[in-house]
């Protein structure tokens, strides 16, 4: 079960930008869940361990928007500043979003992992402080101008 910070997030994209999330895959035109707090599918990752995985400890929430499909990534790419700008009161310890994190210790920095996080922003959580919430009702605004320059082919706020 997804913690109470990784559920106002996700209400919230979800209520704001109603025609991606849920969405298609522009590449493929398949529904998909955008967004993902449950763990995805690592059947083919002999690597994998559940017990480290932050979205089995209802941590973490994937974000799908492809870098490579231009309209998504610069919606994610504002997303991005827009938490990195109110991360202090969201309480996050790490977003990463096509081959860059943020984290506690700064950043943007290099994503060393092995997924280089260019379908998906992954945003993550302490256990300390997963049980934030009220962080939208100062993000609203923003997240409601993102979404509509983002819907009427408007710049968007970095472009």
């Amino acid at each position: 079960m997804a913690e109470a910070a990784i559920m106002e997030l996700k209400d919230a994209l979800a209520a704001t930008f109603p025609e991606i999330f849920p969405g298609q895959d522009p590449t493929v035109k398949k529904t998909m869940p955008r967004l993902q707090a449950a763990p995805g599918d690592h059947s083919t990752n002999p690597n994998y361990n559940a017990s480290t995985d932050p979205h089995v400890a209802g941590l973490a929430l994937d974000i799908i928007l492809l870098a490579w499909v231009e309209s998504e990534r610069k919606l994610a790419e504002n997303l991005v500043d827009l938490f990195v700008y109110s991360k202090a009161a969201m309480g996050w310890n790490a977003v990463i979003y096509n081959h860059a994190t943020i984290d506690d210790f700064g950043g943007p920095k290099p994503h060393s992992g092995p997924d280089p996080h260019t379908s998906h922003i992954h945003i993550q959580w302490p256990k300390s402080r997963a049980g934030t919430t009220g962080f939208i009702g100062g993000m609203q605004n923003d997240l409601t101008d993102l979404h509509d320059r983002w819907a009427n082919h408007r710049p968007l706020p970095n472009d």
